[in-house]
């Protein structure tokens, strides 16, 4: 032992290596936990985003569609799940890589990432980030859209079987609507159509329709769902009653 302590200090001070001074361990460590919190935030804006989409999707539309439920599997926020994903790992990587972290058993660290970004996730939620982050990357991002297409991008989809919009003209079971985008339909009810919500429609009602296009803008109705109040305009923020001019509509639409 005595020979190594020798050797040791004698390695020491032929490659004149000096102790690595104590302030710079202690950035390190202050470094470390500034990026577990980061991550730690980021996973739960991005948990709170992820669970708001995921809470939009009309899951009980399924089986009214032509391609039943896996056409719902389209709408899920995959990339906000990821996200979530590898925070979360980062989280487990940087507490690991702490003064302390290498003594604790993986079980450990890896509950304790998942409650930390699940607890501040669950804030996000509440707190509504979520939905402000969606709205944020929907106004800021042009290719947002496109990689997390929403509620609001089915219902725009009459070819496939969705449409949705305000009522115009409702009268002895004529109806006519203006969709997302503003084109006005005529939909066709049968003694078949399933009406879900209000038992009566009105004009002025904001609803949901699936069914097929018969013809030009004729749209048969299999089943309607009505009465889900004021919806928020995607793009646009807020709480708004209908929808003339604008053509666009908040993503998750009615709630």
């Amino acid at each position: 032992m005595k020979d190594l302590i020798k050797k040791t200090i004698a390695r020491l001070k032929r490659e004149k290596i000096k102790p690595f001074p104590k302030w710079k361990f202690a950035l390190r460590e202050v470094a470390y936990w500034a990026l577990i919190f980061g991550a730690a935030f980021f996973g739960a804006v991005a948990l709170a985003t992820g669970a708001y989409l995921l809470f939009q999707i009309d899951w009980d539309t399924s089986r009214y569609a032509r391609r039943g439920f896996l056409n719902l599997f389209f709408y899920i926020p995959y990339v906000w799940l990821l996200a979530t994903a590898v925070s979360l790992g980062a989280v487990f990587y940087v507490i690991r890589k702490t003064k302390e972290g290498y003594r604790y058993k993986w079980a450990v660290v890896t509950f304790s990432s998942l409650a930390l970004v699940l607890a501040l996730g669950t804030i996000a939620h509440f707190a509504k980030i979520g939905e402000v982050t969606d709205e944020f990357a929907y106004r800021s991002m042009p290719f947002y859209k496109n990689i997390t297409p929403g509620m609001d991008r089915m219902w725009r989809m009459a070819g496939d079987g969705f449409l949705a919009g305000e009522i115009i003209f409702a009268r002895n079971g004529e109806l006519n609507i203006v969709d997302l985008d503003g084109k006005e339909w005529k939909v066709t009810i049968s003694s078949k159509t399933l009406l879900h919500g209000a038992p009566e429609l009105r004009k002025g009602d904001l609803i949901k329709i699936v069914g097929y296009v018969k013809n030009g803008n004729v749209f048969e109705a299999t089943m309607i769902k009505s009465g889900f109040g004021p919806m928020r305009m995607r793009g646009f923020g807020g709480g708004q009653r209908g929808m003339h001019g604008n053509g666009n509509m908040m993503r998750g639409m009615w709630r």
